[in-house]
């Protein structure tokens, strides 16, 4: 199941959900950007086309900015107001107000919300 909440802009964005991928309001993500929920292969394999891995679902936090061509991978979640810059593999947990950036994409910096 894909859930997307209001007002958000996906430009180009591929998701892949097996399972549940949950994206809040208020989100914008650039082209290129990939969200899956799976490997869609299992890690241990002598045959790559046989079998897959169990998915694990994404939550995308309420008022996301994700940048172009970035990564999220399964299991993730991302806090509220959080940036994921341009190029960056996302896997894990990532608390709100987050800059993430990276491969590995880590928290960079915290992002002081001024309410406009």
């Amino acid at each position: 199941m894909i859930e997307i909440g209001k007002n958000c802009r996906i430009n180009g964005a591929y998701i892949h959900a097996k399972n549940n991928i949950k994206i809040g309001d208020n989100c914008v993500m650039a082209s290129g950007v990939n969200i899956i929920d799976t490997n869609g292969h299992e890690l241990l394999s002598l045959n790559r086309t046989v079998g897959e891995d169990a998915a694990k679902p994404i939550v995308i936090g309420n008022n996301v900015w994700i940048g172009i061509n970035a990564v999220v991978l399964k299991g993730t979640m991302i806090g509220d107001n959080s940036v994921v810059a341009a190029g960056s593999v996302v896997k894990g947990s990532f608390p709100p107000c987050s800059l993430i950036q990276g491969n590995p994409a880590k928290v960079v910096s915290v992002l002081q919300m001024d309410e406009k």
